[in-house]
């Protein structure tokens, strides 16, 4: 198996795999021509890291999409290309507003606790997906290795992602077996609970 990095041309094959790991998933519903858009800008900024493992026939097992540097990441991609993001969310306003109203609202993530102060002083996976039937081989551990290599590198100490707090308990224990704790709960829009994990990246 091979680990490559993605290309900006990557965000067709992107989205697909997206809605193929994540089928039901908020932004699985949005469509494959929304997150072919919005893969393109991500994939083009120079805070982001996506990786594929694919087999010797470029067949893609999953992948691993994460930022640099967390603080501001979504803000800075909606920046990045406002014209274009306008225009989804106009397209969205009159299709489904309801939609709209929960991607503004997921920009910034509400904790439980408002005494804990996070200063997301870290790296971050968006999202780690492997195809159906291929979950339980190491490619995600694989995945993660890779990524922390990379942002060993470029001098980041933390790493933290977000999973689901209710009936997720072999994914969480799958994260904490890679060296992952929680941080701290908290409630992302409409009122899914979540939990922040986070990892010392070590030298």
């Amino acid at each position: 198996m091979n680990i490559r990095s993605a290309e900006s041309f990557d965000n067709g094959m992107l989205a697909r795999l997206h809605i193929s790991v994540f089928p039901g998933f908020f932004l699985s519903t949005l469509g494959e021509h929304f997150l072919t858009t919005y893969y393109r800008i991500v994939l083009r900024h120079p805070e982001t890291i996506c990786l594929f493992a694919e087999d010797e026939n470029c067949q893609i097992y999953g992948y691993v999409l994460g930022r640099i540097n967390a603080n501001g990441y979504l803000k800075r991609i909606v920046k990045s290309a406002p014209s274009v993001f306008c225009w989804e969310a106009f397209r969205l306003l009159f299709s489904r507003p309801k939609a709209l109203l929960r991607l503004i609202n997921n920009l910034d993530k509400k904790r439980d606790d408002s005494v804990f102060t996070d200063d997301q002083n870290y790296a971050e996976i968006g999202l780690i997906g492997i195809l159906p039937g291929l979950k339980g081989q190491g490619i995600g551990r694989q995945l993660l290795l890779i990524f922390e290599t990379m942002l060993k590198e470029k001098g980041v100490k933390r790493l933290s992602l977000t999973t689901d707090a209710e009936d997720n308990e072999g994914t969480l224990a799958a994260y904490k077996s890679w060296g992952f704790e929680v941080y701290y709960p908290f409630t992302s829009y409409p009122n899914r609970k979540m939990y922040r994990l986070i990892k010392e990246i070590k030298e």
